[in-house]
């Protein structure tokens, strides 16, 4: 077994090749040098590597501060909190009149981070929207999988299966 930082021998596929992990990083090391490379130096320490750059700071959907109006969120917001008791609309519908036709899962992932929040269920009525369908694709995100559902019907809004709302009888346009 090899040292940290030495040259490995026959697993890395032949006579003083290998890999070297003395960085905490492995590099392919060949029989020439210790480090692989003709320009090695002894008793110079190989470059650091680049800090990673932090990730970006998800905004709270319940900050106290209002978003900004071009904030795609908020946008969806807006036009959820519109859709009338006992009417449902979908998340394309929804996109396309946001004027961002292929959106519709970020309408989506802009209603997740709501959907759990009883504060904000009397804000966005999220469990007024459906996929295109008609069926109620985002009711595990609700504090339980029947919550959409019975929310629903306690609007009054008619199902034509178990999971799938009747959208002949209850889409809203969001142009309406």
């Amino acid at each position: 077994v090899a040292e940290v930082g030495e040259p490995v021998g026959e697993l890395g596929g032949g006579e003083g090749g290998g890999f070297d992990v003395s960085h905490g990083i492995g590099q392919f090391v060949s029989a020439g040098s210790a480090s692989g490379r003709a320009d090695h130096q002894p008793g110079r320490r190989a470059p650091s590597l680049a800090p990673m750059p932090e990730p970006p700071r998800s905004r709270s959907v319940h900050d106290s501060a209002e978003p900004p109006a071009d904030d795609f969120y908020a946008r969806v917001y807006r036009v959820v909190a519109r859709i009338p008791h006992g009417r449902v609309t979908t998340y394309g519908r929804i996109a396309r009149a946001l004027g961002a036709p292929r959106a519709s899962r970020a309408v989506g992932w802009a209603l997740k981070a709501v959907a759990a929040s009883e504060r904000s269920v009397l804000e966005v009525p999220c469990h007024r929207v459906v996929n295109r369908q008609g069926q109620l694709s985002g009711r595990l995100h609700f504090p339980t999988p029947l919550a959409m559902e019975e929310r629903l019907r306690a609007e009054g809004v008619a199902f034509v299966d178990e999971d799938r709302v009747d959208l002949d009888a209850h889409l809203w346009e969001p142009t309406d």
